[in-house]
């Protein structure tokens, strides 16, 4: 099936197969950021059930409710909440409202593929053991001067039997484990976790943590995620590299959780929990200070560098930026639309 767009083009239109999860998108004050993820899914992924989680001051809300109106292809739950409730307990009330066992978390500016998406949540179905599943994540940085930056967050399988390895294996090369296809319990319990304990920069590492030592992480071929970020919109980065020394308090806290899990889920003495937590943190605040795994002397040596899945997201990554190979021909229609609804969204406030 395609349709045209403005110049004519066709563009293919990936139905969502009946069982895929739903995508749960909390959004905020941005309703072009919300028009334009939403426009995507429509249009390439038409028949999609979304639950727009919408936190968004009242003068924000006329022109959600109108970008959710407009998209009558999709299957959209539009639910209000109070602008002064905290994102992670509207999370949490969504997510305790559904009996559905696989959730693919979403948000308003990023840009998900469905299709691989849908190979994950059949790879968990397929595969108890494993908590959640995903492909690499593509990252679209535009900046005032117009430059466009593209990178890639591989995305590498853990997979180790006990809850300490998995951890282990995870932070060797850490990575977002949030835009994914997950079971809604582990969501529940990271979003409960994360409202009494949010620390810039410190965030993605011990979510993935957790999630590993909760269960086996799964990855599928191809893109799961297209990410996005702007000169003009404001968002939590780890710009402060002492940030770990300020707010010291709360990267002990993050310490005492990892001990608490190492002993509770996998029967570690109190000792060799404290230990391995310490070395579990310290990789996260080596790379605030250094560089990360992937930029450091040598890490094309590295175990997971070597994988012949993150190779194939790397040969992936490069081909998708070259004319006339498959990847780009796959991926070429939807990294438009993405590109140009950047650059719209830049423009607003």
């Amino acid at each position: 099936m395609s349709v045209s767009i403005g110049n004519g083009t066709p563009i293919t239109q990936t139905r969502v197969p009946p069982t895929m999860a739903k995508l749960i998108i909390p959004t905020r004050n941005r309703p072009n950021s919300l028009g334009s993820v939403l426009g995507y899914v429509a249009k390439f992924y038409p028949g999609t059930d979304i639950i727009v989680a919408d936190g968004s001051s009242v003068e924000y809300r006329p022109r959600n409710k109108a970008v959710v109106a407009k998209n009558t292809t999709l299957n959209i739950d539009y639910r209000e909440y109070n602008p002064d409730m905290g994102l992670f307990d509207r999370l949490i009330e969504v997510l305790q409202s559904l009996s559905d066992d696989y959730i693919v978390m979403g948000a308003d500016d990023d840009f998900p593929v469905l299709d691989v998406l849908a190979k994950g949540e059949q790879f968990l179905k397929q595969n108890p053991a494993y908590v959640s599943a995903f492909g690499s994540s593509l990252h679209f940085n535009l900046y005032s001067d117009g430059k466009l930056l593209a990178r890639l967050d591989h995305a590498h399988p853990v997979t180790d039997e006990t809850p300490a390895k998995r951890a282990q294996s995870f932070a060797e090369w850490p990575y977002s484990t949030t835009y994914s296809v997950t079971r809604r319990e582990l969501l529940i319990e990271r979003y409960k976790r994360s409202r009494t304990s949010f620390l810039v920069g410190f965030y993605d590492f011990k979510t993935g943590i957790h999630d590993a030592m909760t269960g086996k992480l799964g990855v599928v071929p191809g893109i799961s995620y297209i990410n996005t970020h702007n000169f003009n919109h404001s968002y939590l980065r780890p710009d402060d590299k002492l940030i770990f020394l300020r707010r010291s308090e709360e990267v002990l806290g993050i310490h005492q959780q990892f001990v608490k899990d190492l002993i509770t889920m996998d029967g570690l003495d109190a000792g060799a929990a404290d230990a391995l937590a310490t070395k579990l943190l310290l990789k996260r605040v080596a790379s605030l200070v250094d560089l990360a795994p992937h930029r450091r002397p040598g890490f094309e040596h590295q175990r997971v560098y070597k994988l012949p899945i993150v190779q194939q997201q790397i040969k992936d990554f490069y081909a998708i930026f070259a004319a006339d190979t498959p990847q780009r021909a796959e991926a070429d229609q939807r990294l438009r639309y993405v590109i140009e609804a950047l650059k719209s969204v830049s423009t607003s406030s």
